[in-house]
C-alpha cells in the first residue's frame, strides 16, 4: 500500500526506524518506553506512515513474547530465590516491552518500503556528493538484490497459499498451523527466490551493468532541505526522554 508518506524520501523513514529501535533500546523503565512509544506513533502520523504494519508485526510476534517473557520469569525466580520477585517482575516487563517495541519498529522496514525507491534515493545521494567508488556502488547493488530476494520470499509464499486453496487445502489460521506450513515449505520457497534474484543478476551482467563507473539509476530522488529538517526532528524527538521525564 503506497501512503502519502512515501511521497517523501524513503531515508527519513530508515532514520525514523533506527531512531526507533535505539530509543527502544536504550530506554529504561516503563514510562520511557511509554513516551518513546507515543514520539514514535507521532511521528508516524506526523509524516503519514502507513502504521498497520507496526500493529500487524506486533500482533503477530506478542504470543511469542509473552511465552518468552514467562517462561524466563519463571527461571529467573527459581535461579535467583534471593532477589525480590517484584523487582524481577518490574524488569521482564521492562524486556517485554522492549522486545514489542522492537517487533512494532521492524514493522515499517518489513512492509510498505519500497527497495527500489529507497536504492534510488541513496544513488541519489551519492551521485550529489561527487563520490565515484566502485565499492559504493558494488555495496549498492548487493543491497538491492537483498530488498529484491526479502519481497520475494513473501510473494512465493503467497502464491503457494493460492495454489494450495485452489487444491482445496488449507494451510490452517491458528499459529501451529501457520508455523507447520511455512517451516515445511521454506527450503523450496527459499531455493526458487534464491533462483529468481541470481536470475536478475545474470541478466543485469548480460546487460552490462557494472562496466561504467558512475551507474545509472532508475529515477532521482533528491535528498531536499525539508528531509534534511524531518531527520534533525525525529532525532530531537526520539532522544528527548531524559529531558522530559
Amino acid at each position: 500500500m503506497v501512503t502519502a508518506g512515501q511521497a517523501a524520501n524513503p531515508l527519513v523513514r530508515v532514520v525514523l526506524a533506527l531512531g526507533g529501535l535505539l530509543a527502544v533500546s536504550l530506554a529504561s523503565d516503563q514510562l520511557r518506553l511509554l513516551y518513546t512509544a507515543a514520539i514514535f506513533l507521532a511521528l508516524c502520523g506526523l509524516y503519514r506512515y502507513n502504521m498497520v504494519p507496526i500493529f500487524r508485526s506486533i500482533r503477530t510476534m506478542l504470543p511469542w513474547s509473552i511465552i518468552f517473557f514467562s517462561i524466563h520469569l519463571v527461571f529467573f525466580t527459581l535461579t535467583q530465590p534471593d532477589v525480590d520477585f517484584r523487582h524481577a517482575f518490574q524488569s521482564e516487563v521492562i524486556v517485554l516491552g522492549r522486545f514489542i517495541g522492537l517487533s512494532g519498529v521492524m514493522g515499517i522496514l518489513r512492509e510498505d518500503l519500497q527497495g527500489q525507491n529507497l536504492i534510488n534515493s541513496i544513488k541519489t545521494l551519492i551521485d550529489r556528493t561527487g563520490l565515484v567508488s566502485r565499492l559504493a556502488e558494488d555495496g549498492l547493488q548487493m543491497l538491492r538484490l537483498t530488498l529484491f530476494f526479502i519481497p520475494q520470499v513473501g510473494r512465493e509464499y503467497e502464491k503457494l497459499e493460492r495454489f494450495n486453496r485452489a487444491l482445496g487445502i488449507e494451510p490452517g489460521n491458528s499459529l501451529r498451523g501457520r508455523i507447520t506450513f511455512y517451516s515445511a515449505h521454506l527450503l523450496p520457497v527459499l531455493e526458487q527466490s534464491l533462483a529468481r534474484a541470481h536470475q536478475l543478476g545474470e541478466i543485469m551482467i548480460l546487460r552490462g551493468y557494472g562496466t561504467v563507473i558512475p551507474r545509472g539509476q532508475l529515477e532521482p530522488v533528491p535528498f531536499t532541505g525539508l528531509d534534511f529538517l524531518k531527520v534533525i526532528f525525529i532525532m530531537l524527538t526520539l532522544s528527548s526522554s531524559p529531558w522530559v521525564l
